[in-house]
């Protein structure tokens, strides 16, 4: 994880890499339940399937 950090550095990846390993809320302030972001009206309607994050109502 370092090295990739080292490597991909300024380039965006980190918070997903973060994210995987499930260290998010070590380095980050969000809680937990706000690590992803909802789902927007549109997509939502276009894809009766989808759920909303948890956290962000429905």
């Amino acid at each position: 994880l370092k090295e990739r950090m080292r490597e991909f550095m300024f380039e965006g990846k980190r918070w997903h890499d973060i994210r995987l390993v499930d260290k998010a809320t070590k380095y980050s302030t969000a809680s937990a339940d706000r690590l992803l972001w909802p789902i927007d009206e549109t997509t939502k309607s276009t894809n009766a399937e989808l759920k909303q994050t948890p956290g962000y109502g429905d």
